[in-house]
């Protein structure tokens, strides 16, 4: 022992070595550098006030701050992996527990100082029934500072486990460091994990009832690619076994992000139909409603068709088909909605708006129940007459209140479109055309313009801002336009307001502009630029 005194930096160096060599190496160097270093005796005296010590299980939140604080950092990055550890139970001083054993879990957070006894029965019996952690959980900050000297990684907690975990225990983790940096004015700009070991278990949306306020809300540099983003981790709520027809059935499952209403979007007609339709029986059911469904009004030659099964197959074809008229239109009161004519383009009544459903006006001698599609329960009232429907359209441009109806309340009528179906498989043999040619069959439609807007197309969200979405990001067999993807991404504000519905191939984000789009882009370049020549006084 000696009375030498040593600078803030030279202590800060033995204290970096210590950690990183580990004790001999601090040791071998002492003895050949002699009097350059404090004392080993010194180096602990400098843990303990550095308030180095980590004890298991605890996250250093308070910590963290002042470190922010005192570096005038707001935003990081957290990272946590696992590492082999000797398997080994020590008992710990400090805070009168044991160390070594898994860590158990509770909502995904490691309770601290669960090994803590006076009985030494209840220590043999963990001994016994508790297994010994193999690895240690490291959560890792990263700060995220213009300054390198800024930047060292801050170790947030530490605690042993067996490297097990499912997926809920992961997200509600990352929910809870989110939360606890939040609160103290810390952003996290992202996650990264060793997903690789982990026992995924799927889990719903809305069990995990989460309330993640402005996560992600950071712009975006210029220069940087969006499609180089890691869009795998955004989704919180992926079934890895889900296909389509499982969706439809567990639609109650997947529209909800948090507590608001998140649409699906779908890059095919037929899917959006067939979970708006699932969707709508589900929302009367829970409503303790009887499903109604309005029924097209389809004519041939003036006539009505009252041929059975040519009327089921009219009723059943994609709106895609019957120039955007839905055979089957099933309501539901607060159903979103759009618009799928324009009615009165100066009045903003325009194809592709939104709406709300309040009600339907319809005559009432034709309403039946007898089953015209199997999608519906036999409970379904048809609607054969609809007279026309009560939508709030909150963007509507109609400045007086309709007489009788609260504001921003628009009836919108029925309306007639003609469109030509192939009736060749409908034909007797002898009656069919020959192999190259199509029997068609011009058909009148009165119907109204509407379709639920719990699923929408990728087409129709175009032009759209919406608040949260879900997103399949496995594109259709040969679909390989960048338009494909983009489009539905960027339909939202944040990422994090994404829910990528299942795995899905990462190449999907890197598919290249096609020839003709560089050739717009480049146009729209060179405009913009010519554009700035013209008039410098609007851009300086």
């Amino acid at each position: 022992m000696n009375n030498y005194r040593y600078h803030d930096l030279v202590q800060r160096f033995a204290l970096a070595l210590y950690i990183l060599g580990g004790k001999y190496t601090y040791d071998f160097v002492r003895l050949n550098l002699i009097c350059a270093l404090p004392c080993p005796t010194t180096i602990t005296s400098l843990i303990k006030q550095s308030n180095f010590k980590l004890n298991e299980s605890e996250f250093r939140f308070n910590f963290l701050q002042e470190h922010f604080i005192s570096k005038n950092i707001k935003y990081s990055f957290v990272s946590e992996d696992s590492t082999a550890v000797v398997k080994k139970i020590v008992y710990d001083t400090a805070t009168n527990s044991f160390v070594g054993f898994c860590t158990p879990l509770n909502n995904g957070i490691p309770i601290p100082h669960y090994f803590r006894t006076e009985s030494f029965d209840q220590l043999k019996e963990w001994f016994d029934s508790i297994q010994k952690a193999g690895f240690l959980n490291l959560h890792m900050i990263q700060p995220i500072s213009e300054s390198i000297a800024n930047s060292s990684p801050f170790i947030l907690s530490a605690y042993g486990t067996d490297n097990k975990f499912t997926l809920y225990d992961i997200v509600r983790k990352w929910v809870y460091i989110f939360n606890e940096c939040s609160s103290r004015h810390i952003r996290i700009v992202g996650y990264a994990t060793g997903m690789h070991q982990f026992q995924f278990q799927p889990i719903p949306i809305p069990i995990l009832e989460l309330e993640l306020v402005g996560i992600g809300r950071i712009g975006i540099g210029i220069g940087w690619n969006w499609l180089e983003l890691e869009l795998e981790l955004v989704g919180i709520g992926w079934n890895w076994n889900w296909n389509w027809s499982e969706l439809v059935k567990n639609w109650s499952e997947l529209v909800g992000i948090g507590q608001e209403l998140a649409p699906i979007l779908a890059y095919r007609n037929e899917v959006r139909t067939q979970l708006n339709n699932k969707a709508a029986v589900h929302n009367a059911a829970q409503l303790g409603l009887q499903p109604m469904v309005c029924v097209a009004q389809d004519t041939c030659k003036g006539k009505p068709i009252e041929h059975s099964i040519l009327m089921k197959k009219l009723l059943e074809l994609s709106d895609s088909k019957t120039e955007h008229l839905p055979g089957l239109l099933p309501f539901v009161p607060g159903m979103p909605v759009i618009l799928t004519q324009n009615l009165a383009i100066e009045l903003s009544l325009i194809n592709g708006i939104n709406g709300i459903f309040r009600q339907l006006v319809y005559e009432a001698d034709p309403v039946s129940i007898d089953a015209l599609s199997n999608t519906f329960p036999n409970n379904t009232q048809y609607v054969h007459r609809p007279l026309y429907a009560l939508i709030e359209i909150a963007r509507s441009k109609i400045e007086c209140n309709l007489e009788t109806l609260q504001p921003k309340i628009v009836p919108i009528p029925l309306m007639e479109q003609t469109f030509r179906v192939d009736v060749t498989d409908m034909l007797p043999k002898n009656k069919k055309p020959k192999s190259n040619q199509k029997a068609m069959l011009s058909i009148k439609r009165r119907a109204l313009p509407l379709v639920p807007a719990y699923c929408i197309t990728i087409h129709n969200s175009q032009g759209q801002t919406l608040s949260k979405a879900v997103i399949d990001l496995k594109l259709p067999n040969e679909t390989e336009d960048i338009a494909a993807v983009y489009v539905p991404l960027s339909r939202l504000k944040c990422l994090i307001d994404v829910a990528i519905l299942r795995p899905f191939d990462y190449e999907v984000l890197r598919i290249k502009p096609s020839k003709s789009q560089v050739a717009e882009i480049e146009r729209l370049d060179k405009l913009y630029i010519d554009t700035q020549f013209r008039f410098s006084e609007y851009f300086q």
